[in-house]
């Protein structure tokens, strides 16, 4: 009765083979949820950038940002569409650049 993408699989035996033991535990297999909100450590390994980037970035104000204490989180949504454009350019102002802006 054990069929692939089954969501109760018996424990310590792979996939696809019938067991023969007498102690066998079933185990529920749930898919992953959603995350809705990141910190910045998160954030980052989900779009494969440096926690400086993000930084950058949130200083920026490239990213919708909810607070929860004293914690600074970034939206899902705002996190895709950021990945979602190109960035060119140094991720950091220099000082001549902000000189020049100035």
């Amino acid at each position: 009765m054990q069929t692939e993408g089954n969501a109760l699989r018996k424990l310590n035996e792979p996939a696809g083979v019938a067991g023969k033991g007498g102690s066998e535990k079933l185990v529920v297999i749930k898919p992953p949820v959603e995350k809705l909100l990141y910190d910045r450590q998160s954030a980052a390994f989900a779009v494969s950038v440096s926690v400086r980037t993000i930084d950058y970035a949130l200083a920026r104000r490239e990213f919708e940002t909810r607070r929860v204490g004293g914690r600074v989180l970034i939206t899902a949504a705002s996190l895709r569409r950021w990945a979602a454009k190109d960035h060119y350019g140094p991720v950091a102002q220099t000082a001549e650049s902000q000189k020049k802006a100035a």
